[in-house]
């Protein structure tokens, strides 16, 4: 006799890779829903704030100027070269970041409407990922005053970020689904991730250029954050992406949907009773 419980209905016998494309091709069925209730989470998060998250641009639009200003001379680089580069890359890491200090609240804080409403696990996992993305967009301003101010060089190159953007989000919703499903069973991975991707914008190319590591650039290849921001901030610099950060990136995507095919076709049904 198939088990079945009020959370997420489906058969014990089910296929687990037929459980997760049904859950996958649910959620993108609501993607009006889950749209929309990123919009709410971002007016809600600033509520009664009279311009709201452009508080978060302008912070980096600082940052950028003061680090800029300073790092630029740390690191015998041209300013109208360093501000740029750092303007993209702190645009591009505000969004991983974002995505993985949210990943590991995505259920948790769910934990009402998981346990009314039979939404699929994927669900939760776009809004989650809109959510960043909607803060990316209003990010993206300070990149097009810098282009604009530095005279960024761009040309056919440039249109290359949108593909390497939808490619970093693609790799995000599985990095959501299976961080989430990971802290909602483990709690204390939450306080992990958000430790590690400290030491992780410390250790990847973001402040500082990739060619200062010149003995040892092996450890540079070998962080996958690299390649993530390297795939999207080459186009932004008006530069040719490197074959590399596409296979490398590329790959993550493919590994990482298997594994989160994998954590939702097993664990479905058991995650009502980790809430």
């Amino acid at each position: 006799m198939s088990q079945t419980n009020a959370f997420f209905e489906y058969s014990a016998d089910d296929p687990k890779l037929g459980v997760a494309v049904a859950d996958l091709r649910e959620a993108a069925s609501r993607t009006p829903l889950w749209s929309r209730l990123s919009w709410i989470d971002i007016r809600n998060r600033y509520k009664r704030s009279v311009i709201g998250p452009f508080w978060v641009t302008i912070s980096m639009a600082v940052m950028i100027a003061a680090l800029g200003t300073i790092y630029s001379q740390l690191f015998g680089m041209a300013i109208q070269e360093y501000v740029p580069f750092i303007a993209c890359g702190f645009l591009i890491w505000n969004f991983i970041a974002g995505v993985l200090n949210a990943a590991g609240r995505t259920f948790i804080e769910m934990e009402g409407i998981m346990k009314q409403i039979p939404l699929p696990v994927s669900f939760y996992a776009l809004r989650s990922v809109s959510t960043e993305a909607i803060l990316f967009g209003h990010n993206f301003l300070v990149y097009l005053a810098v282009a604009a101010l530095f005279q960024i060089p761009l040309g056919w190159e440039t249109l290359l970020a949108l593909p390497a953007f939808a490619l970093i989000v693609l790799n995000a919703v599985w990095v959501v689904i299976v961080l989430g499903i990971l802290c909602l069973r483990f709690r204390d991975v939450i306080p992990i991730v958000a430790n590690l991707t400290q030491i992780a914008f410390l250790v990847t190319p973001v402040i500082w250029a990739a060619e200062l590591v010149k003995n040892r650039r092996m450890i540079v290849d070998a962080n996958p954050f690299f390649h993530l921001v390297e795939i999207l901030r080459a186009p932004l610099l008006g530069k040719p992406i490197d074959p590399v950060n596409w296979m490398v990136v590329g790959s993550m995507a493919i590994v990482g949907w298997i594994i989160a095919f994998l954590c939702i076709g097993y664990t479905k049904r058991r995650m009502p009773y980790w809430l």
